[in-house]
């Protein structure tokens, strides 16, 4: 932990950052990739353990540096530069504690209180949502995007990548399947692969990949030599195995994201991201018009042309329009602060059907998720929470969009992030991704808040 450079003022918030950044480092690595000795079977206990642990050692680690720092030249004004005060006034910050607040007094005035304070289904409860929350200020108080992190980045993305590859190569490396079993083998209802990885659940898998494909993109378009070759080689191989498991979720999410990071990365005057602009949506028009136009054979435009033409079914999506529509038709008798947080299932949602291709039955289950952050936070924490959720977000993407000497890391992180986000639009929340969510974001926060930190 190198803390030299930065005048004496500067110090303080220098120990403090290269102690957030090494925590970062440790904690990506072992959240993405650790599970336990029944590997997939229990992966959300694993999980929420490795997090309570992790932001137990954050805060402590935290605690000893300040004292570390006061210890060396005590003073109110050596407390005031650890603390930094002026960045808890960050609109981030502020946003992300009204979230908190309106969160927790969702649980409390929920009908499910337990169930909403401790929930076991998705294990998103309060208590979680608070570690969520915490993480993120105290990242974004001390710490930004660095070249080392990016370089742990790839590093467990490499190792990550390597185990889905062997999974779809038919192998149950360490285990993690089961005796005998593997990424082809069926589970509950007869559907096979389903489970990969060390995240689990595919789409979980492809929320993941739209995070780490443009981080690895934009940070090897921009840089020099190995580091160019590393990052372009796992950005190529996160997009082959996302095609490989095959969640469209995911590809929009990098395809739709992956256009929007561009244009605001991109190295042009404004004038010429107007034209872009218009171009693209003078391209949107015309798909739209040859969809209208045309009923095309792949399932999701033949939805797509039939809802140009306001023809709607609760089958469109792979489900997804059904559980929206019950969902948007209750939000109104509990519009501010929703049933609690993750009481989905115990809110009594009409069950949820899948039929294979001859028309039989394969699977009935009983709802959980959105399959939509927004829509699961409206629905479960209320209108509140998520205004001050978008709040938050809006406040931290609109700086960095608008930033023109974005670092490299910077850049490719919010690439990463915008990419995320658009795939959550259409998948299922879970204490397995989330907190990648809110440490990236965290960082780029602190990126507008540390911008004077000597630099790495």
């Amino acid at each position: 932990m190198d803390t030299s450079g930065g005048s004496l003022r500067d110090r303080p918030n220098r120990l403090l950052s290269c102690g957030v950044q090494d925590w970062f480092c440790v904690f990506f690595a072992s959240y993405l990739l650790l599970l336990g000795p029944k590997g997939l079977e229990e992966i959300s206990a694993v999980k929420i353990l490795i997090l309570y642990v992790s932001v137990l050692a954050l805060v402590l680690l935290l605690a000893v540096l300040i004292a570390v720092s006061l210890i060396r030249r005590p003073g109110a004004r050596r407390l005031r530069d650890c603390l930094a005060p002026r960045a808890l006034r960050n609109p981030a910050n502020l946003f992300a504690c009204a979230y908190l607040v309106f969160v927790l007094i969702s649980a409390l005035l929920s009908p499910w209180r337990r169930m909403a304070l401790f929930s076991t289904e998705n294990r998103e409860n309060a208590c979680t949502e608070f570690l969520y929350v915490l993480c993120f200020v105290l990242i974004s108080l001390w710490g930004k995007p660095t070249k080392t992190i990016l370089y742990v980045v790839y590093g467990a993305t490499g190792l990550f990548c390597l185990v889905i590859l062997l999974h779809l190569l038919g192998l149950n490396p360490f285990g993690l399947y089961g005796a005998g079993k593997n990424f082809y083998s069926p589970v509950k209802g007869g559907r096979t692969k389903i489970f990969i990885g060390t995240v689990g659940n595919v789409d979980l898998v492809s929320a993941v990949f739209s995070l780490l494909l443009p981080i690895c993109l934009v940070d090897g378009l921009t840089a020099r030599g190995w580091r160019k070759l590393i990052g372009l080689t796992l950005a190529a191989v996160c997009a082959v195995e996302m095609v490989k498991i095959r969640v469209l979720a995911g590809l929009v999410g990098v395809a739709a994201g992956g256009v929007l990071s561009a244009w605001i990365l991109a190295p042009f005057r404004r004038k010429t991201k107007l034209y872009l602009l218009l171009g693209l949506g003078l391209a949107g028009a015309a798909g739209l018009a040859v969809l209208w136009g045309f009923d095309l054979k792949p399932k999701p435009l033949h939805e797509l042309h039939e809802i140009l033409h306001g023809r709607f079914s609760d089958k469109f999506g792979t489900g997804r329009f059904f559980i929206w529509r019950q969902m948007l038709e209750r939000v109104p008798g509990r519009l501010l602060f929703g049933t609690g947080p993750d009481t989905v299932r115990q809110t009594g949602l009409d069950p949820f059907t899948r039929y294979n291709a001859a028309g039989q039955l394969v699977a009935v289950g009983r709802l959980s998720n959105a399959h939509c952050l927004p829509l699961q936070i409206l629905y479960c924490t209320g209108l509140l929470s998520l205004l001050a959720w978008l709040g938050m977000v809006g406040s931290v993407l609109a700086p960095w969009a608008l930033r023109k000497n974005k670092s490299r890391a910077s850049a490719a992180i919010g690439a990463g992030i915008i990419c995320f986000l658009t795939n959550m639009l259409f998948c299922i929340t879970s204490v397995i991704i989330m907190p990648f969510f809110w440490c990236f974001l965290g960082l780029l926060n602190g990126e507008q808040i540390n911008k004077d930190m000597p630099p790495e």
